[in-house]
């Protein structure tokens, strides 16, 4: 869970810490994916969400491990930004 928290924590709530990825790793979304370590790498890297939405706070919660997938590890998120930057 703490590994999951630094994941999500970096970039400013949005993630993307190389470092914290393994080689193996892959994005699957529900519309985008499967996206290899290197194409969610510059693809994330590719938004500026600073610039976008300077008061972004993630608000993570409710940490949990997977039950049957120790390796997966769920949250819920409520996003509360307001557009005041730029578009990103």
């Amino acid at each position: 869970i703490g590994l999951a928290k630094r994941f999500l924590l970096s970039r400013g709530g949005f993630g993307a810490d190389a470092d914290l990825l393994s080689e193996a790793f892959q994005f699957v979304g529900p519309v985008v994916g499967p996206l290899s370590k290197d194409a969610f790498l510059n693809a994330i890297g590719s938004v500026d969400v600073q610039a976008g939405f300077p008061d972004f706070n993630p608000q993570f919660s409710m940490f949990q491990v997977d039950p049957l997938e120790g390796d997966r590890v769920w949250c819920a998120r409520e996003r509360v930004p307001s557009l005041e930057g730029r578009e990103a």
